[in-house]
């Protein structure tokens, strides 16, 4: 449940709500920007090869920085100047702010802090191994959650490396079968002993629906709309799902207050990222540092699923 491009649903429905999508926005739109583009296409990249000024690292071909991009990069810094320059708001390009490269990162900070992400799930199932038997219910369940948790910070790290149609696309799948995969856990955890029938097929259903979404979203048309519809229902279901159990179990398993307060820290880190500002020395903006918030409450999750899997293997009776 912690982790996000993801770890929580709260985290994750929000991301989907907010992250950026390739709209048309003030900056790329502007006649400033648009003619800049026009120049640099027509005067720089017809020539074979361009010359060797707008590359200004080759090592950034590893990163697909050629010469279009290139001329979007430097035109965007371009408009970025002539607004400020006539006192103006800093605008967005194509629904993002306009980030500084590093390395030939288009996003530094998101991406160092999606990856951080990434590195508190792998410490905390070292430590969850540690921790917990093998034995314990809901064991390899929470195996699954990392590895699925995992994938979805992986492809927020090369989306905000680099922002294409097919990273964006699958950051946003692979963030949404992680609160899928959340809700599926919910569901075993509550299930495991009484109904092992009705938790595969809950299983099952989950897989399926998530499959099938996918498959619309991927080879049929990519519905933004409809994507952040679907994930926000499963997000808030989860969520309130979570909530209750915990309300419900607290004086019984009062080690649950780590998941509440996940939950509530949770939705500070959603506070932060509704501000939406343009980023401070063009590297931090409210989205890196939300990723940066998440990163710490993954510990916090998994000491909660330590403390209850092995919960349920000392009460040796049925899950609550």
């Amino acid at each position: 449940m912690v982790g996000c491009r993801y770890f929580h649903p709260v985290h994750l429905l929000t991301y989907l709500l907010i992250i950026s999508a390739t709209y048309a926005s003030q900056g790329d739109r502007s006649p400033a920007h648009t003619q800049c583009l026009r120049h640099c296409h027509d005067n720089i990249c017809k020539h074979d090869p361009p010359p060797s000024g707008i590359l200004k690292n080759p090592k950034f071909n590893m990163l697909v920085w050629d010469c279009e991009s290139e001329c979007e990069y430097s035109c965007m810094w371009k408009t970025v100047t002539l607004f400020q320059m006539h006192d103006y708001a800093i605008p967005q390009f194509h629904g993002k702010w306009p980030f500084a490269r590093v390395g030939g990162i288009q996003e530094p900070a998101s991406m160092f802090f999606s990856l951080l992400n990434a590195a508190a799930h792998l410490y905390s199932i070292v430590q969850f191994r540690k921790l917990v038997p093998s034995i314990a219910p809901m064991y390899w369940t929470w195996h699954g959650y990392f590895s699925v948790a995992l994938n979805a910070w992986f492809w927020s790290t090369i989306f905000h490396t680099r922002d294409f149609l097919f990273t964006q696309h699958m950051d946003y799948i692979s963030a949404a079968g992680l609160v899928t995969y959340q809700l599926y856990a919910y569901f075993a955890r509550v299930l495991i002993y009484r109904h092992t029938f009705y938790t595969r097929a809950i299983a099952f259903v989950t897989a399926f629906l998530f499959f099938l979404h996918s498959y619309y979203m991927l080879f049929v048309h990519f519905d933004f709309g409809l994507h952040v519809r679907v994930s926000v229902f499963i997000g808030i279901l989860n969520a309130l799902a979570w909530f209750s159990w915990s309300a419900y179990v607290w004086t019984k398993q009062p080690y649950v207050w780590k998941a509440c307060l996940t939950l509530m820290l949770l939705f500070l880190c959603v506070a932060l990222e509704l501000l939406d500002f343009a980023p401070i020395a063009w590297v931090f903006d409210a989205h890196s540092l939300w990723h940066a918030g998440t990163a710490p409450l993954t510990l916090l999750w998994y000491s909660f699923i330590v403390d209850d899997c092995n919960y349920m293997l000392k009460s040796g009776r049925q899950a609550s």
